[in-house]
């Protein structure tokens, strides 16, 4: 192939200029004889300076060619128009390719080009030819198998009667790239956009809606369409509320602001929602606002606040509780001295003896004294516990109609379930509970009135509670309900602290709904109040459901009942060890006395084979009766121990018993009630 431009070409170029200006002197020499040979020679002379000029301008030609076709960092190539073939290219396209120059004058361009088929080639040659130009965009692969692409300006050229094409690429790999790159990131935006749950819309600063996601049509019920023919306040029932509009009129670009509002659906139904707007620069400005639906969030935040507020009652419950049960032993250890030597004077005296009527009524107080305590202790949930299953029928209706006989202008009303469920419970307790309800009753209708009283089986499902959440099961229901007087709203909160009451000191304790409130705690029900000042009290008490109800086993009495076997008394409370070291000995034992776990430890493992039981109080310092007991029972595990506390048996005394403790014995008690006890576990 020749290349018109080469140096080598130049050459030829000058030798014919030079031939054909000799013969053109020649010509001139014969037409001109009458010349003289100095008009030859300065003619000859000016030849010389014009082929000097054309050489330089020859010279700058190929200077300017090379410069624009060889140095441009774009590839540049002349193609045949009708094979493809490669007639002359630039440096920078047979790089760029990865080809040497022979490699590439044996190609064409279909040879690197990729994207394009023969056929559509063919059109595109003739689209340059029959237009001029056309500027398209291919891809090509190099020799070692990168690909490349390429923007192409190509135009249709004749030269000497040949139809050739100029191409000029440039290499838009990279912005190729990037602009696959950008399509990603965008698609993945969309995406993200059209599935976050809550919903997008862009507005103007007008409120037209310009844009949402598929969130907003789904929360709304819209389809996209109708959503875009809307203003914004079509969808939010106040679109700026009053209160918050100087803070958006000073919203900037990129600083959001967060509001709450009613969002409407397209049914109608409304929704409370949370509203970040943010102002966007554009052409124009405009706004982005996000959109989350909040009702669950607000439920989630009542409920927060419903279990806020059952925890606090009840640690409010548990920390009174806990003073309450704290006063009631202490006081029911100084009851147990009074009692024990009331009761070593008793089993003294004679029935006639001048002293014994005194004595009684002494003994007599302080059963009135242990009541408080025991309703203390109720309240605590650790009074006395002996459960078993009962007939809460039989027990309401015992219970109310002894409570009737004292109070004739108040008319009873039963509606009870002949299919009741039975319940498990100490009897006495829900005894005391009830008759505390149906005495309150009566002092909130203090002229007369209407008490009505209903039993049903139900369920946890069936409750409505406000301080407390169920445990899943079957219940029964006791609504105990009068038309007093009612209870205000400030005093309703109050009702079940311990030692609060509306009456004068005079006439009331205020233990009386708080040893219910325990009671019912502590048999794994529950208690809901429904009042209003004027308008009666209505009790609802749930307490789990068994299906076996036995009927009451009654006590035998009988005499003190004496022995002559070796105790241990253990107890850290001087007039306790001293009244039950007096009353162990009037019933003929013999008596070893410890005031604590540790030196009852010490004097047991002394006297292991003498002591026949142990009297072991269950609160004491250095070392608890719990941790006695096990010590002692590790050393003689056929030991026989009778606990005694002040608190109930419920609690910490309960698990003692259900480590093999032989029995318990509740401060304050009488001899009597000893002398039982103590045979109940020797025999």
């Amino acid at each position: 192939m020749i290349d018109l431009f080469s140096p080598d070409t130049s050459l030829i170029w000058l030798a014919a200029l030079f031939v054909f200006g000799g013969v053109g002197l020649a010509i001139g020499v014969r037409m001109t004889r009458s010349t003289t040979m100095e008009k030859a020679l300065r003619a000859e002379a000016g030849l010389q300076g014009r082929i000097s000029e054309l050489e330089a301008a020859l010279r700058e030609s190929e200077e300017r060619y090379y410069a624009l076709f060889h140095q441009p960092a774009f590839p540049i190539c002349i193609l045949d128009a009708d094979s493809g073939k490669f007639t002359a290219f630039n440096t920078c396209l047979h790089e760029l390719h990865g080809y040497t120059r022979e490699e590439l004058e044996k190609l064409t361009f279909a040879d690197i080009e990729l994207n394009a088929t023969a056929d559509e080639r063919l059109k595109r040659r003739k689209r340059i030819v029959e237009e001029g130009s056309v500027i398209f965009e291919t891809r090509h692969k190099t020799k070692n198998g990168e690909i490349i692409d390429l923007l192409v300006s190509s135009v249709g050229v004749k030269i000497g009667g040949r139809q050739l094409i100029q191409n000029i690429g440039v290499d838009i790999s990279k912005r190729k790239l990037a602009e696959e790159v950008l399509s990603k990131s965008e698609k993945r935006f969309r995406q993200l956009i059209e599935y976050i749950p809550d919903a997008l819309f862009l507005h103007d600063m007008e409120g037209k809606i310009l844009n949402v996601n598929q969130s907003a049509c789904e929360s709304l019920g819209y389809m996209r369409e109708e959503l875009l023919g809307l203003h914004i306040q079509d969808i939010d029932e106040k679109f700026i509320p009053e209160k918050d509009l100087p803070k958006f009129v000073g919203m900037h670009p990129g600083v959001p602001v967060t509001l709450e509002g009613m969002q409407k659906c397209k049914d109608g139904s409304t929704f409370p929602a949370e509203i970040r707007l943010l102002v966007i620069e554009s052409d124009h400005r405009q706004i982005l606002a996000l959109v989350r639906n909040i009702a669950k969030r607000k439920y989630a935040e009542e409920e927060r606040k419903k279990l806020e507020a059952q925890l606090a009652y009840a640690q409010k419950m548990q920390a009174v509780g806990t003073l309450a049960g704290g006063i009631a032993h202490n006081f029911n250890n100084l009851l147990m001295g009074i009692q024990g030597n009331v009761s070593l004077m008793l089993f003294d005296k004679a029935l006639g003896d001048p002293d014994h009527k005194k004595l009684d009524n002494i003994e007599k107080l302080v059963e009135n004294g242990a009541k408080l305590t025991r309703q203390l202790l109720g309240y605590a949930r650790e009074g006395k516990y002996e459960p078993r299953p009962l007939s809460l029928n039989r027990l309401v209706k015992e219970t109310s109609e002894t409570f009737g006989s004292t109070r004739k202008e108040i008319s009873i009303h039963y509606d009870l379930d002949d299919g009741l469920s039975g319940i498990r419970g100490d009897q006495g307790q829900i005894e005391q509970t009830l008759l505390n309800l149906f005495i309150n009753a009566g002092e909130a209708m203090p002229n007369g009135g209407e008490l009505y009283i209903k039993t049903e089986n139900t369920s946890h499902e069936a409750m409505n509670p406000e301080t407390y959440t169920p445990e899943p099961g079957d219940y029964v229901r006791l609504i105990i309900k009068d038309t007093g007087i009612g209870i205000d709203e400030e005093t309703m909160g109050r009702i079940f602290d311990p030692f609060f009451t509306t009456k004068s000191l005079a006439k009331g304790s205020g233990l009386g709904l708080a040893s219910v409130y325990g009671i019912i705690k502590s048999h794994g029900g529950y208690i809901e109040v429904d009042s209003r000042k004027g308008k009666g009290t209505a009790f609802h008490i749930y307490l789990p459901a068994v299906k076996r109800v036995e009927g009451e086993k009654k006590k035998q009495k009988g005499d003190i009942i004496m022995g002559n076997e070796t105790v241990l008394l253990v107890d850290d409370e001087d007039l306790v060890m001293e009244a039950g070291e007096l009353m162990l000995k009037s019933l003929g034992y013999d008596v070893l006395l410890a005031k604590n776990g540790r030196e009852a430890l010490d004097i047991f493992e002394q006297n292991r084979d003498k002591i026949d039981m142990v009297l072991l109080d269950m609160v004491m310092p250095d070392m608890g009766g719990g941790e006695a007991y096990d010590k002692m029972k590790n050393v003689k595990s056929d030991l026989k121990v009778l606990l005694s506390s002040g608190y109930g048996i419920d609690g910490e005394a309960k698990e003692i018993m259900e480590r093999g403790c032989n029995g318990f014995i509740q401060k304050p008690f009488r001899l009597k009630e000893l002398s039982e006890k103590i045979r109940e576990v020797l025999e």
